[in-house]
């Protein structure tokens, strides 16, 4: 087994698990332990007891102010007033052959407040980190404060826990429209990237410092310099403007995915919303077709532009070659090298039979004869007439292109109506359905959801998202005008230092500071480029096992802000278009790559690993997750329906598998090593 594995989690206190110890042992093959609980028994507490013990954050609950205390609640009524509980959870870690135990304390005083109701008052919380060589506990080292944090983070970064610790069913919001520059930014802080961009940025500083004690013996150093900063500046404001942008748009997709499921669930208009999600995935198709098809015309029309200018002269220099052949003075189409390889195997036969190669039959004299006239002739043709013979097929092929414009510009006008209707088609539809939701009365009292509430909500969300995709192309607009201008102005300060007559140590120093600057981004440049393909790749293998579908998808890109575009087999995208299960198996191929890329081979702990869906990928998606566990340490936690007995049959004698449920009285997890 590759990397590091979580062996067990000690809890005191924490929760509904109260006291006791959960075990993670693997196969002799697998390394795959599964948790089978239902909703509320346990499973998302303990992809929190895990973010609480290393991170000191629960970020599973869906309202941490309005949460229970870690304290476990029974333990609180319990005890009395004045006596100090702890709180702790443990998670042993096995890395090779070391044992690394990261601990957190947080110690509470039950006391009962004026209400009468008993809660439990914070006190002093700790962290430590205990590393032992295994088979020799004598030398354990114990490490606290910012050293235990700095060990932390050797094996469990801040940026990695979403990589590493998820709910399964929320991977549809791994791809949300504004996280491309967390997610690049957490790939960079794993692999180190980020600690060479800081060394390049000091380096940048230095060069800016050295430029502006040149520009004291020259004011137009001094005022360029001043110039690329100010430049620079605002090209930082306009990719700050587009971050926020981005940062805006994931924020209100996860509302605006909150409030879908919602209307989804709600089941006098599931129908409704059902159809309106995929009219508005059909737009996004739509769209993205209509902008391939622009591209497509705007390359056309270059073409055929230079075409059909040039088709009156095409036309004379064809009529001058037919002129030129009918009258013998281009050669014939022949191959010189062949006629002159026949005559030399004539002449090696002795008045032997010689068959042509062409069609068999022998050459006689009158043969032998034609091959020489023909030899001669290409032998005193000019290189002009060579060059209009060479020419010919091609502009035959281009006249004969040209006369097929008017058929091609139908085809191109035939389907830029069809998708004018089409956009218009489903635009009606969905203007439709967002009428009838906006009016819709809720007459059902179990359920009391104010839809036109949701409905107008809603459609708030879905202008701000569209405000902010204009301001991030707005940004991109600038940015790339900054950065022309900064190029532009870098060489006119390359001339200006050129000019320079003197030479000293300050010159010596920018020259050298330079060359580390250049080298430091070409460094940048072969890992970044390099960590990229590789994570493409990876990515493209691991979605290819986890997908039944073969005829489907055609190709994967993912591009330097780590956004992820799959396209179908005629190469129009369609990300937007994949299904949940789909969205789920590119999530974990986009996962998987990570850690690859990383170097970091921590475990995967995952909850509703399969969500649930209940199309062919479950089965697809199961196998890969199994298959991977040879290589990576999985825990998945599962409720009885999500355990299906495919999945079941799969994971049999492969996996070690415990059964959660909670005690009679609901306070505790019962199915834990001393815990019931």
């Amino acid at each position: 087994m590759n990397g590091i594995v979580i062996d067990e989690i000690r809890f005191e206190n924490y929760r509904q698990y109260g006291t006791g110890t959960l075990k993670f042992p693997g196969t002799d093959r697998f390394n795959l332990s599964i948790l089978v609980a239902q909703n509320g028994t346990g499973k998302t507490t303990l992809l929190n007891a895990i973010t609480w013990c290393l991170y000191g954050k629960e970020p599973q609950l869906t309202d941490a102010d309005k949460a229970l205390p870690v304290l476990n609640t029974k333990v609180l009524k319990e005890t009395p007033e004045g006596v100090v509980l702890d709180v702790v959870v443990t998670i042993r870690v096995i890395d090779g052959d070391k044992i690394i135990e990261f601990t957190r304390k947080h110690s509470f005083i039950p006391k009962t407040s004026a209400d009468g109701i008993k809660r439990a008052v914070p006190g002093p919380f700790s962290f430590t980190v205990a590393t032992t060589v295994q088979h020799d506990f004598t030398n354990t080292k114990f490490d606290t404060g910012i050293d235990a944090e700095f060990l932390r983070k050797q094996y469990f970064h801040d940026d990695i826990f979403d990589f590493y610790f998820f709910d399964g069913e929320n991977l549809k919001l791994f791809f949300t429209p504004g996280r491309e520059n967390d997610i690049k930014r957490s790939i960079y802080n794993i692999s180190q990237v980020s600690l060479l961009e800081n060394v390049s940025d000091h380096v940048r500083k230095l060069i800016y410092r050295y430029t502006h004690e040149l520009g004291k013996a020259s004011p137009d150093i001094e005022q360029i310099q001043t110039e690329i900063e100010d430049q620079e500046a605002a090209q930082r404001r306009h990719e700050e403007s587009r971050t926020s942008a981005q940062a805006a748009i994931a924020k209100l997709n996860i509302e605006l995915n909150g409030i879908d499921d919602l209307l989804a669930k709600f089941k006098p208009i599931a129908d409704l919303q059902a159809e309106r999600v995929k009219l508005e995935e059909e737009a996004v198709s739509l769209r993205q077709e209509k902008e391939q098809l622009a591209s497509e015309r705007s390359a056309f029309i270059r073409r055929y532009t230079v075409l059909i200018k040039l088709y009156p002269r095409m036309q004379s220099i064809l009529k001058y070659i037919a002129e030129k052949e009918k009258s013998g003075e281009l050669p014939p189409a022949i191959d010189i090298d062949q006629v002159r390889q026949l005559l030399n195997l004539l002449d090696n036969n002795l008045g032997q039979p010689c068959p042509c190669p062409m069609c068999n039959h022998d050459i006689d004299k009158t043969g032998r004869d034609h091959l020489e006239e023909l030899l001669a002739k290409a032998s005193v043709s000019s290189k002009t007439s060579n060059f209009l013979k060479e020419i010919k097929g091609t502009l035959q092929a281009a006249v004969l292109e040209v006369k097929s414009y008017r058929s091609k510009r139908q085809d191109f006008i035939r389907r830029e109506t069809e998708l004018e209707e089409d956009e218009q088609r489903v635009a009606k539809r969905l203007a439709e359905i967002a009428k009838i939701l906006i009016n819709y009365e809720n007459n059902n009292d179990e359920t009391k959801i104010d839809i036109p509430q949701k409905e107008a909500r809603r459609n708030i969300i879905k202008q701000q998202i569209a405000t902010h995709y204009q301001a991030i192309g707005a940004a991109n607009n600038s940015i790339d005008l900054c950065k022309q201008e900064i190029e532009r102005l870098r060489a006119k300060l390359e001339d200006a230092k050129a000019k320079l007559k003197q030479t000293g140590k300050t010159q010596q120093q920018l020259a050298v500071v330079m060359m580390m600057q250049k080298y430091y981004s070409q460094i940048l440049s072969n890992i970044t480029g390099g960590m990229r393909n590789e994570i493409e790749q990876t990515t493209r293998t691991i979605f290819e096992t986890m997908n039944w579908k073969t005829q489907t998808f055609g190709s994967m890109e993912i591009d330097d802000n780590y956004t992820v575009s799959v396209y179908d087999t005629d190469g129009l995208i369609m990300t937007a278009s994949l299904s949940a299960t789909e969205q789920m198996a590119l999530a974990y191929a986009f996962i998987l790559a990570i850690h690859n890329a990383s170097g970091r081979n921590c475990p995967l702990v995952i909850d509703s690993p399969i969500g649930r869906s209940s199309d062919k990928n479950r089965e697809s998606i199961a196998e890969a997750l199994l298959k991977i566990s040879e290589e990576k340490q999985i825990i998945m936690l599962f409720t009885p329906d999500d355990f299906t007995v495919p999945v079941q049959e799969l994971y049999a004698n492969k996996a070690h598998i415990r059964t959660l449920k909670l005690s009679s009285d609901e306070r505790f997890v019962e199915g834990i090593d001393g815990n019931g």
